[in-house]
């Protein structure tokens, strides 16, 4: 039971992230739809610390949260960094990221331990805690894109530059020809 709610849930936030995905490509609003996204996260948890109903909604809810953090937050960093930090950004983003993830689990087994061997409702109000500080965090992120010239809210409703292609030389455009000389390099 267990094992197939997880999978339904994983498969609905990895569907779900092609279209958030897409509107963020052609709308922008990376700042709203990221608060949005922490807003139904902070449900997500209160529902599940505090309402006596099947987890699924709720865990369908924690899917679309977390599409909206990956489909959002992470391809906004070059928005707001300038390119000659964008690597040291994003090791500083993964670091605290992977701090996060690897000192939460503690905290949610002391919290398991606190409670009597109970996850519910301790370790769910860590969870919605978490939650409602990324709702104010995205608040102050939509002040803050506003006040710098709203890069978040911005869209990239174009199409891709036809210069923009993988090529092994920086400046050498792809054609027919190079595409073949390349892969007869390769195989011979």
């Amino acid at each position: 039971m267990y094992l197939s709610t997880y999978l339904l849930i994983t498969c609905f936030e990895k569907v779900f992230a092609i279209p958030l995905g897409f509107y963020v490509d052609q709308y922008g609003q990376r700042a709203y739809i990221a608060t949005i996204g922490f807003s139904i996260l902070f449900a997500s948890h209160v529902i599940l610390a505090h309402v006596d109903i099947s987890a699924i909604l709720p865990l369908v809810g924690q899917g679309i949260a977390h599409s909206c953090y990956g489909g959002v937050l992470w391809p906004s960093l070059p928005l707001v960094v300038d390119p000659a930090l964008l690597g040291t950004a994003y090791g500083v983003m993964l670091s605290i990221q992977n701090g996060f993830l690897s000192l939460i689990p503690l905290f949610v087994a002391f919290l398991y331990q606190e409670g009597n061997s109970k996850y519910i409702p301790n370790t769910e109000i860590l969870f919605y805690s978490l939650g409602a500080a990324g709702v104010v965090t995205g608040i102050f992120l939509i002040i803050e894109d506003r006040r710098t010239g709203r890069r978040l809210h911005r869209s990239h409703k174009r199409h891709p530059d036809t210069d923009f292609v993988a090529s092994l030389m920086p400046g050498e455009k792809l054609t027919d020809e190079t595409v073949e000389d390349y892969i007869g390099d390769a195989f011979t």
